[in-house]
């Protein structure tokens, strides 16, 4: 991972991507992180890129994994089996 301060960046995006394939490059300002240029492997999704970054999904799928682990949710199973219905396949 290559870090950068923003004042301090003076190559362009392009130059940054072109040399770091392999490590992420993070901005920072005053020492902080302000952003981060990720490399991605080829045939990388894009949609699950951009879902995993989304807070709002983020938020979504950590509220269902607690209902899991409170067993809060009913499986897939329990309800095929409650409503009488048999396993697809």
């Amino acid at each position: 991972m290559k870090i950068v301060e923003m004042n301090e960046a003076k190559g362009s995006l392009s130059d940054y991507a072109r040399r770091n394939r392999r490590h992420a490059v993070v901005v920072t300002k005053r020492g902080r992180p302000v952003s981060a240029l990720l490399p991605l492997q080829k045939g990388a999704d894009l949609e699950r890129l951009a879902l995993s970054l989304n807070a709002r999904f983020r938020a979504i799928l950590d509220k269902s994994q607690a209902e899991v682990r409170a067993g809060k949710v009913v499986s897939s199973e329990e309800v095929r089996r409650l409503l009488g219905l048999k396993r697809a396949g």
